[in-house]
């Protein structure tokens, strides 16, 4: 993992790997996928805002699969946070998109 100086008001990280997985139905073969993703993250008066695009390709099970992700932490107790935020996305892995709403334990 890549963590880079600030820019602005924003942090950046990005990762970059290969992975190997294994094929499901026990079929003797592996799959083996080139993931990459970028995450920036930013304080929004009190809270959190984190924006993600990750991605993998070359999954012989998945196909090429991405992801773009924005979510809104709020805090509400020094150990918990108010979660909304949502996802698009394209491929088999990740589906079509969602939607977040919840709680998040903060350590």
């Amino acid at each position: 993992m890549f963590t880079a100086a600030p820019i602005g008001a924003w942090e950046f990280s990005a990762f970059g790997g290969i992975g190997i997985v294994d094929r499901p139905r026990g079929e003797e073969s592996q799959d083996d996928i080139a993931m990459v993703g970028v995450l920036g993250k930013r304080p929004l008066g009190k809270a959190l805002l984190r924006v993600e695009v990750q991605g993998f390709a070359q999954s012989r099970i998945y196909g090429d699969n991405w992801a773009l992700a924005a979510d809104v932490e709020w805090p509400v107790h020094p150990a918990f946070a108010v979660l909304g935020g949502g996802q698009l996305s394209k491929g088999r892995f990740y589906g079509s998109g969602e939607i977040r709403i919840g709680l998040v334990a903060r350590f």
